[in-house]
Formats: structure tokens, C-alpha cells, sequence
């Protein structure tokens, strides 16, 4: 053993081990006198000497070890080219020069490669001391890649808790950009953890608009290995010992790395941290009201189980841990256990699956189980959670038994409404019945009233001024009356199923601009302008010819009617496998609390004084019967005092037949 006090204290953790050493020397003599020093100094040693290049490279390529002590100066070759090889090989070797002269310089480049000290050969008794030191260094550098090892381990056994390291870890591509950065990186920057996501590492964690040159990922992106080294990050007023670890592709390429910062000044506060994590995940498997179990796959037999799982079984923590799910005759079916597993084996966990399970007294009580396959201690197991679920289920039971109760009741009382509509149905049509019958009983006075009135008008001489105005109004009122009588028939035929649609193949902008023509003399008397728009040119649709001209004539004779000033617009458009018609206009348009009613029957929305009276109340009304009878639909836009935009929408192909219709009739 060394006989220095700092030699002791560092060669106590080899002397239980044989010290293999590879000497560089081309004197022979002077490769004695540095083996007999280090013995004299209390090192067991085990020496292969060399002294050529291909000699130094054939030994590392067939023996390890554990120091190598060179000369600088060789036959054929230096000192610098053994590091370069070491380098360039990535083997990290204690390397201490023993040479006879060397300049600061060379000593300097030397120590840059790798090599952890030199000694001149007339000062050997230095020798002890540096290899003490460059073991000592050795062993501190495999400590801290073990202990990184077992970061990373921790870190893929227990990735849920990422978010609970205390110091700040970043995930970054190959490009610096980050991936995942942990609540401690984002709170040392200040920010939310998504923020930090797609942002380039030295503008983010250095505070640089440029790459660092010292900073870690760029050295692990020209080497490819683990990267450590201090980092001053000035914006931040900190120093970080910096750990990056390559994360590689299944090609073994370079795809990213693990990017560790750990404040050397507050080591202490983040044990602590780290503890108060520990303890708070701990504080919610003990206060969950569920039962949290881990049990090894293949035998089931408990390693933890939490409170809730004591309360919910009925045994007592020793009756549990060691024990086997099979011993305690949990599984009220012991088959719906293996295929739990098996499950679980396929798709690594499973979520709220129903299971049936017996408490220590012998009840079964209904559970819902969720579990992860995991691996503890280096043994897979299951950890798992059960909400107990007995309560809800005979809730429910009940639940479904009132409902079958209602559906009876309700089952009863649809037969009495179907009685109910049934006889209203017969009065409706009793109703519809009489309403055509009385209609074909006015019209004919009717006609007869109309045609003298207008043959007395036209032919009739010597009628004063008022003669004319009273015959006139007898006139425009019996064609109200007609108007009225004949909407009534029509709708009690609609109501009443008697119209049958007589189905067509139509040429919408043909149709449209008939319809508009018929009404140019009163466009031209209110001086209103209007247009037609029709989307594609040759749209063509299945409808009944006459029915459709009445539902447009309708919209548009009330565009007309209550519009002043302006104008009227036609447009028809194909949307998917319908046709969309819409009347427009500039008219005082509809109050919002009159909008749903405008289709009833004999309603009328208009009160002024300049359209008091006009029209039946029923033109809306049919038209929205007729829209609904070829399988559309009718609605409006108005806003009052800027105008309304009614809108019906038809099926562009004959609908099917309704079930049961006679043949060739049509919904």
C-alpha cells in the first residue's frame, strides 16, 4: 500500500484487486524503475510493458486495464498518439505520462487529450501520488455513470413521475429542439411546460440567439456519447452540473438526447423536494378510498395493498402481504382472473372491467378494476385498482325495474291515446269533409255574383261614380270570398289526404321565370325591381309542376304585397341531394314573436294600414302543407323594416313511397 496519506486513502478501494498496468516504454530499465516505484508505494501491480505502436494497440485490442503509464517520447511515435487512439476508441483509461523532459506546452496538449498527469522520471517519487489521483478520478467518473444509469432506469420505470424530479430534465430532438421539458425546467424558466415545447435548447435553456460551444448537446452531437460538464447560465445566475445522454434510433443513429441540469447550489433542497414528491404519491396510494393492490403476475401473491383495500376485503395488512389472491379466495371466479391477465399481457393494462369478489366474511360483493402491467424489483406484476361498485349496481337493478313498470304504464296509456287520436282523426276528417263541401256550395253564388258584377262594370251605362265604386267593391270582395273558399278547399284536401302529387321531371330556371312573368303587371304598377338566380343554369327536379307554382306563387305574391319600395329576388340553388328555393324581399318584414306562427292557419302577421285585410291568412300555410307533402321543409329570415327571406328545400329524386300507400301514391 502506498505509504503517503493521500496514497492511502485513495488505493483503500483497489487493494482488494490486482492493479493491471500497461507500461510505455522503449527503456526497459526505466519501465522497471516506474513498476518497482509504484510497488514500493504499495500497489499490486500486474505490468505488460510495450513499446511500438502495433505492439500498444494489439494489447488494448485483446486485454483491458486499468492504468497506463507512457513515456512522451517513443520510437516512431509520442505519447499524443496513444490518446488519440484511446479518444478516438472512447476507452477511458487512467493515462499518467512518465517521460524524461517535457515542455509546458506538450504537457498542456497532453492533458487536453485525456492524459490525467505526467511526472518527470528524475521526480518518480510523484508517481504515487499521480496514479492515486487518476484512479481516484477513474472511480469518481464510473460513480457518475452509474449513477446516471440508474437516473435513466428509474426514469423508464417510473416515467409517470416526470414530472416530479426535482431537477430540470428536457427532452431534445437531434436538432436541439425540446420535446419534453418537465415542470422543474418550466419552472426555472417561468413558464408553462407546453410552452417550452419546439423551442431550440440554446435560445431556451442558455439565453443565446447562437449555439453554445461548450454547451453538452453540441459536444454529444459531434461524438455521439454521454456529454457532461459545468454550464454558467449568466441569464439565469446559476451553474448546472449538465448531463446529456444520447437517445439513439433502432439503426443506432443519433435521434435525440436526455438533457439533465442539476444545481450544484441547492443539491440539498432538491433531496428534499424529492423526498416531499415521494411522500405525496405515497399520502395518495394510503388516502385512496379504493383498493390499490400489487401483486406479481404469475402467482399473485400481494407485495402492497393500500387501506381501502383492508376496509373493502376485511383482512388485516399481515394476513395479506405474501399471500396469494388463490390462499384468500378473492376471485369469486378464479377464471376471470387469467383472463385479467391474459388481457393485460396483450394490451399492458386493461380499464373497468366488471369482477366479482368475496371479502374475508364470504360476501361477493361487484367491483371495477383497472390495471397496469409493471415491473417491481425486476419482477412483473399488476398493480391495480378496484372501486367497489355493489351499491350502484343494485341501484340500477332497481332502476331497471321501475322502467319496466313505466314502459307498462306508458304501454297502457298509448293504447288510450291511440283511441283518443283515432276518434279525433275521424272528427278531423268530419271537419275536412264538410269545409270542401261548403266550399263547393259558395262557389257557385259566388261565380254568379263575380260574373255580373264584372259584366255590369264593363257594359253597364248611365251608372253614376258611386254606382261604379259600390259594384267595384263587390267585385274585389267576392274575389276575396272566391280566394278564401278556394284555399280552404285546397287545404282541407291536403289535410284530408286527397291530393296526390302527380310527380315530374321540372326544369327549375324555365319554371321560375313562368312564375315571375305572371306577376310583371303588378311589379311594374309598385315600380319594384326584381331578379332571378339559378344555380347550376340547367338544374332540374322531381316535383309536382302545378304544386310547386302554387307554393312560389304564394311566397312570391306576399313578397309582393308587402313590399313598398325595392324589389323581389328568386333564387334556386343545388345543395347535395336537395333544392334550395328562397323568395327575398325589401318589404317591413316579420316581428321575431310572429316568425313561428306565420305558417298557422288564418294567421296574419301584417296589421299597418297599408296591408290590413290583404290575403287570406292561408297562402303560408299551404305552401308549407305542399313543401312538407314532397318531403321538404319550409322556414324564414326576417328582420322588421328591412325585408324576409323565405326558404324551402326539396328533394332533387321522387321520394320512396310511404310504407303501406296505395300504389303510385306518393308522400
Amino acid at each position: 500500500m502506498p505509504k503517503t496519506g493521500p496514497a492511502k486513502k485513495v488505493t483503500s478501494s483497489v487493494e482488494e484487486r490486482l492493479l493491471r498496468v500497461l507500461v510505455v516504454e522503449d527503456n526497459p530499465a526505466d519501465a522497471e524503475l516506474v513498476l518497482r516505484e509504484l510497488k514500493k508505494a504499495g500497489f499490486a501491480c500486474s505490468a505488460d510493458k510495450v513499446e511500438t505502436r502495433e505492439e500498444f494497440l494489439n494489447r488494448l485490442d485483446t486485454a483491458s486495464y486499468d492504468l497506463i503509464l507512457a513515456d512522451y517520447n517513443l520510437r516512431g511515435w509520442t505519447a499524443t498518439d496513444a490518446l488519440d487512439y484511446l479518444q478516438q476508441q472512447g476507452k477511458d483509461i487512467p493515462f499518467v505520462l512518465v517521460t524524461g523532459t517535457l515542455g509546458d506546452e506538450a504537457a498542456v496538449e497532453c492533458i487536453k487529450q485525456g492524459a490525467a498527469d505526467y511526472v518527470l522520471k528524475d521526480r518518480l517519487a510523484r508517481l504515487p501520488a499521480a496514479v492515486d489521483r487518476a484512479l481516484r478520478e477513474k472511480a469518481q467518473r464510473d460513480e457518475a455513470a452509474q449513477l446516471q444509469d440508474r437516473i435513466l432506469r428509474a426514469k423508464k420505470e417510473w416515467e409517470l413521475t416526470f414530472d416530479s424530479v426535482a431537477d430540470p430534465v428536457v427532452l431534445l430532438d437531434d436538432e436541439g429542439h425540446i420535446q419534453r421539458a418537465n415542470r422543474a425546467a418550466a419552472a426555472l424558466l417561468g413558464v408553462e411546460p407546453r410552452q417550452l415545447i419546439g423551442r431550440l435548447c440554446y435560445e431556451t435553456l442558455h439565453g443565446r440567439e447562437d449555439p453554445l460551444p461548450t454547451c453538452p448537446h453540441q459536444l454529444i452531437r459531434k461524438t455521439g456519447e454521454v456529454a457532461r460538464g459545468d454550464v454558467y447560465e449568466s441569464h439565469l445566475g446559476k451553474v448546472f452540473d449538465t448531463s446529456v445522454t444520447p437517445l439513439r434510433d433502432p439503426s443506432g443513429g443519433l435521434s435525440g438526447c436526455i438533457y439533465v441540469m442539476h444545481d450544484v447550489t441547492e443539491r440539498k433542497r432538491a433531496e428534499q423536494a424529492l423526498r416531499q414528491s415521494e411522500e405525496k404519491f405515497a399520502k395518495a396510494f394510503r388516502s385512496s378510498p379504493d383498493a390499490i393492490t400489487l401483486a406479481t403476475v404469475g402467482e399473485g401473491r400481494y407485495v402492497e395493498v393500500n387501506p381501502g383495500f383492508l376496509r373493502l376485503s376485511g383482512y388485516r395488512r399481515e394476513e395479506v402481504i405474501g399471500h396469494t389472491v388463490f390462499e384468500l379466495n378473492l376471485w369469486a371466479d378464479p377464471a376471470g382472473r387469467a383472463g385479467l391477465i391474459e388481457q393485460v399481457r396483450q394490451q399492458g393494462a386493461v380499464s373497468n372491467r366488471e369482477i366479482a369478489f368475496q371479502t374475508k366474511t364470504g360476501e361477493v360483493r361487484t367491483g371495477l378494476l383497472s390495471a397496469e402491467l409493471i415491473e417491481f424489483d425486476g419482477e412483473p406484476c399488476l398493480l391495480a385498482i378496484t372501486r367497489d361498485i355493489t351499491e350502484r349496481r343494485q341501484a340500477e337493478e332497481q332502476v331497471r325495474q321501475l322502467n319496466q313498470e313505466l314502459e307498462q304504464r306508458v304501454a297502457e296509456r298509448t293504447a288510450q291515446l291511440q283511441t283518443a287520436n283515432e276518434a279525433l282523426a275521424r272528427a278531423n276528417q268530419m271537419k275536412s269533409d264538410f269545409l270542401a263541401d261548403m266550399s263547393h256550395e259558395l262557389r257557385t253564388p259566388l261565380n254568379s255574383i263575380l260574373g255580373f258584377s264584372e259584366l255590369l262594370l264593363e257594359r253597364a251605362t248611365g251608372l253614376t261614380p258611386k254606382q261604379r265604386d259600390d259594384l267595384g267593391i263587390v267585385h274585389r270582395k267576392g274575389q276575396h270570398l272566391l280566394a278564401l273558399v278556394n284555399d280552404l278547399l285546397d287545404l282541407s284536401q291536403i289535410e284530408s289526404g286527397q291530393v296526390l302529387l302527380d310527380w315530374n321531371l321540372i326544369p327549375v330556371q324555365d319554371t321560375l321565370a313562368c312564375i315571375l312573368d305572371a306577376f310583371a303587371v303588378r311589379l311594374r304598377e309598385k315600380n319594384l325591381k326584381h331578379s332571378l338566380e339559378v344555380t347550376p343554369p340547367d338544374l332540374r327536379i322531381h316535383a309536382d309542376p302545378r304544386r310547386l307554382e302554387e307554393i312560389l306563387t304564394n311566397l312570391i305574391a306576399n313578397a309582393i304585397r308587402f313590399t313598398q319600395r325595392g324589389g323581389i329576388a328568386v333564387r334556386a340553388r343545388a345543395v347535395n341531394q336537395h333544392v334550395e328555393f328562397s323568395v327575398e324581399d325589401t318589404g317591413i318584414g316579420i316581428r321575431a314573436e310572429d316568425q313561428a306562427r306565420v305558417f298557422d292557419k288564418f294567421f296574419q302577421a301584417h296589421h299597418s294600414a297599408e296591408t290590413s285585410g290583404i290575403g287570406t291568412g292561408l297562402g303560408l300555410a299551404i305552401a308549407k302543407r305542399l313543401v312538407e307533402l314532397h318531403g321538404g321543409r319550409l322556414w324564414l329570415e326576417s328582420t322588421p323594416g328591412t325585408g324576409s327571406r323565405f326558404f324551402f328545400a326539396l328533394p332533387r329524386s321522387q321520394p320512396l313511397p310511404a310504407p303501406g300507400s296505395p300504389p303510385g301514391e306518393r308522400p
